[in-house]
């Protein structure tokens, strides 16, 4: 396709292809930087203050990378499933946009070493806790949209073991 005076129009299939591509770099980079930090960082226990920890210390800015390269790939995520739902998956999609704006929110608003409190940070534990429902519900649509039936299934109940994992890591942070 061309646009006037010789200018490409970019194909369908580049922009999807673009979009896979920062789908997969960003969760990747994501993760990569998590699993260094977990090593990198023994005096912090994800499990009782949540990864945000990372970002009080010497490698913050390792974790602002992976909170913004997974917020690139939830973005490109909800992109992707407007791009192809059938009209049923609206809220699906309406919830990676939320859970992309959380944690962009979750990067402008880190953790610091100096915190005094947990009121501080309201905004920084309401953002992450947006994120984890956002890309929780917004994970269930892209299952669904999913067109083999094995992978589908494979994905709800990756989806649903996630649901649980957060329901037990937010009640580990709060309690």
């Amino acid at each position: 396709r061309t646009r006037a005076a010789g200018h490409r129009a970019v194909d369908d299939e580049t922009v999807t292809r673009a979009v896979d591509v920062a789908i997969c770099a960003g969760t990747t980079l994501f993760l990569a930087i998590v699993v260094w930090l977990h090593v990198a960082r023994p005096d912090v226990d994800p499990m009782i203050h949540g990864v945000s920890r990372y970002a009080a210390g010497p490698n913050g800015f390792a974790l602002t990378t992976a909170f913004s390269a997974l917020a690139v790939a939830t973005m490109a995520s909800a992109w992707s499933l407007r791009q192809n739902r059938d009209g049923g998956l609206r809220v699906s999609e309406s919830a990676l946009w939320t859970a992309a704006a959380s944690l962009t929110v979750v990067v402008l608003l880190p953790l610091r070493p100096d915190s005094p409190g947990r009121t501080e940070y309201a905004a920084h534990q309401v953002a992450g806790a947006l994120f984890f429902i956002g890309a929780t519900i917004g994970g269930r649509g892209i299952a669904s949209s999913l067109s083999s039936s094995h992978v589908r299934v494979a994905a709800r109940v990756a989806s649903s073991l996630t649901t649980v994992f957060l329901i037990a890591f937010f009640a580990c942070v709060v309690v």
